[in-house]
């Protein structure tokens, strides 16, 4: 038996900024504190069998992150989008885009 999965990157950029810029996070770009913050909130304080981030960086002024998911296409772009939007709902990104999707097939075996 073997079971289907994706690897879906996604970009987030221009954070749309709901309180005052501040000068740790400036307005329309991500720093390194939002993408600690987005590890923190979506993979080290969720259990490890609800966890769907699996890692996230800085690359100039967006975070760029790869998540797993049951599905690909436009529905789990959405829900991902959903995700980091209530991650970051200070900081939510304005632009949105799944940049890549990977799909892994894992071969199961069941042993008695």
């Amino acid at each position: 038996m073997s079971v289907d999965s994706w690897v879906i990157k996604v970009v987030m950029a221009s954070p749309q900024a709901i309180l005052p810029p501040e000068p740790a996070r400036p307005a329309g770009k991500y720093v390194q504190d939002d993408v600690d913050a987005l590890l923190r909130d979506l993979r080290d304080n969720v259990p490890l069998s609800d966890r769907k981030l699996l890692h996230a960086r800085l690359v100039g002024s967006n975070i760029e992150a790869w998540f797993s998911a049951d599905s690909a296409g436009r529905e789990a772009c959405y829900e991902l989008a959903e995700l980091c939007t209530m991650a970051m709902p200070l900081r939510r990104p304005e632009s949105f885009t799944c940049a890549k999707i990977d799909k892994i097939t894992t071969k199961v075996a069941y042993h008695n």
